[in-house]
């Protein structure tokens, strides 16, 4: 046998054996654990490559004001979030102004938005 078929032969035999390793590691793993649905899904997501990814908002910046209290942050979006629903709910109510034969759906729904300008700064962490 030639150095480069024992090399292909020894890295398919080392496959498979780190292959049933790890599923014997995984297997003892989540028979050990207490949450076995999370750490199976633990399992997935590492196996895929995806971790989890937090986003925390350091600042926003509404109709031209830059906040940067978690509080008011909350206040805002709270407050955005609450007028929406009051605008659509009061459009509802009030007889239909829209010409609908040249409106798309998308167009209908923004005039019935309210506009606030929002600009968020995301610091992604590890």
């Amino acid at each position: 046998m030639d150095l480069k078929t024992y090399y292909k032969t020894y890295c398919k035999i080392l496959s498979v054996v780190i292959k049933e390793a790890k599923k014997l590691n995984y297997a003892d793993k989540i028979k050990k654990s207490v949450n076995k649905n999370k750490n199976v899904w633990d399992i997935v997501n590492l196996e895929t490559n995806k971790t989890a990814k937090t986003e925390e908002i350091n600042t926003q910046k509404i109709d031209g004001n830059t906040i940067s209290d978690r509080q008011e942050i909350a206040n805002a979006f709270n407050k955005y979030f609450l007028t929406v629903t009051e605008n659509i709910n009061m459009k509802q109510n009030a007889p239909c102004s829209h010409n609908l034969d040249n409106t798309t759906p998308i167009r209908f729904l923004t005039q019935s938005i309210p506009k606030y300008e929002f600009e968020i700064n995301i610091n992604k962490g590890n």
